[in-house]
């Protein structure tokens, strides 16, 4: 069991970068999703409960959010079995705290780091929780790979063989880092073709493998985030 959770604690991290947090942030800010938790917040009651909502700002370009948003790293390392870091919630944070508010918190402290204990606020949680989880499906299309097939000069060992062990429906496309049930499947099937005599194959089977482990840890955080919102 020990060998396991080692194995598992040791997959490769993805990569977060600033930028994507930022748009994923940005676009939510702009969507339906913002009215839609106001209206759910005005409806059960929640006004009178003392709960709040605020207009979130329209730019997270202004100086005070661009400083605070420089001191915190440009990428973020999403490693299996982590919990949601305090960087990445700041910076969630940092696009969707008013004006007023973010200036109190940073009278006191120049560099903010925010916790696990912002996510309390129902409409803040509710933003930053659901900016990760649309960042990460973001995220995970990026690794999708397709490779026009139909050309036969392009046709080598290293095609052909790809071809026969992803599950394509179309035969003159091949496309992988889409399914990660798909991709373990192929690279199971290239070792046991003990595929690695071909040229390119082993270096393909490792990339496939780094992409497996990083889409693992993206999909893990997602899972958590989505378990804190629907917790809410």
């Amino acid at each position: 069991a020990s060998n396991s959770t080692d194995a598992v604690l040791s997959l490769t991290p993805a990569i977060l970068t600033k930028s994507d947090i930022c748009k994923s942030c940005e676009e939510l800010s702009q969507s339906s999703y913002v009215t839609e938790l106001r209206n759910l917040m005005e409806q059960s009651g929640m006004l009178e409960e003392g709960w709040e909502y605020w207009d979130l700002p329209t730019s997270s370009s202004d100086r005070m959010r661009s400083d605070a948003l420089s001191n915190l790293p440009d990428e973020f390392l999403v490693s299996y079995g982590t919990s949601l870091t305090d960087e990445l919630i700041t910076m969630c944070c940092l696009n969707f705290l008013p004006g007023e508010t973010l200036d109190e918190l940073l009278q006191d402290e120049r560099a903010l780091l925010l916790n696990t204990e912002v996510l309390e606020d129902f409409f803040l949680g509710k933003l930053v929780l659901q900016a990760i989880i649309n960042a990460v499906k973001a995220k995970l299309k990026s690794y999708r790979v397709q490779v026009d097939c139909s050309n036969k000069e392009d046709d080598t060992v290293l095609l052909r063989t790809l071809t026969e062990v992803f599950e394509n429906e179309d035969r003159s496309t091949l496309c992988w880092g889409q399914n990660a049930e798909s991709d373990a499947r192929a690279l199971s099937k290239l070792t046991s073709l003990n595929a690695r005599n071909h040229p390119g194959i082993d270096k393909f089977m490792y990339g496939l493998i780094v992409s497996l482990e990083e889409r693992a840890c993206l999909i893990e955080l997602r899972k958590k985030a989505c378990d804190m919102i629907v917790q809410m």
